[in-house]
């Protein structure tokens, strides 16, 4: 597997967490290059909050996972996206799938 660079989105501004769980109130986003993340996190404007910050693999992977699981295609060992089985070291691939498969299904 490719090495892959990691950064997140955070609607309410970087490091605002759920006040029942302490979670991370964010979406991930994966980038093949450095480069390329770290444009897409230059590019944020401040509104009084930042929204786009660069991330650790050890912080994103569970967040990732969440998400597989969230959409009730968490198996034994992996998961099931688009008619394809992705095992438990897949999971920057199988979460890649779904959002894709999401995108197509709401128009992107």
């Amino acid at each position: 597997m490719a090495r892959c660079w990691y950064a997140a989105y955070w609607p309410f501004g970087v490091g605002v967490r759920h006040s029942e769980d302490n979670s991370p109130v964010c979406s991930v986003r994966v980038f093949d290059s450095k480069q390329e993340r770290d444009a897409w996190v230059d590019a944020d404007r401040f509104d009084q909050n930042w929204h786009r910050s660069a991330e650790s693999r050890g912080f994103v992977l569970p967040l990732m996972r969440s998400d597989l699981n969230f959409h009730n295609r968490a198996l034994y060992e992996g998961w099931d996206v688009g008619g394809r089985h992705y095992g438990d070291g897949e999971l920057v691939a199988a979460w890649r799938a779904m959002r894709e498969e999401e995108m197509a299904y709401v128009g992107f």
